[in-house]
């Protein structure tokens, strides 16, 4: 995956982009949550620049959500959903 990764983020036609959304085939996302997250790094843009390589959604494999919605720092996540800065 990371070559097919570097192989877009190496294209002209990213160059003018900062983040790049990640979605899989199989996955089922809904347009509000990428919207959310999208709307989360626009706000929090000075930041996430430098520090951060990948925002990544929650994901839950029984169809239950968390009672919060803080971000996280995790060490592994998935790239579906995700956007990478």
């Amino acid at each position: 995956m990371p070559v097919a990764f570097n192989k877009i983020l190496d294209s002209e036609e990213i160059k003018e982009c900062d983040y790049l959304c990640t979605l899989d085939q199989d996955s089922i996302y809904a347009k509000e949550y990428i919207e959310k997250i999208l709307d989360y790094i626009i706000e929090n843009s000075d930041n996430l620049k430098e520090n951060t390589g990948i925002i990544a959604p929650f994901i839950s494999y029984n169809g239950e959500l968390p009672e919060n919605e803080k971000i996280i720092e995790k060490e592994r996540v998935i790239t579906s959903g995700s956007f990478l800065n």
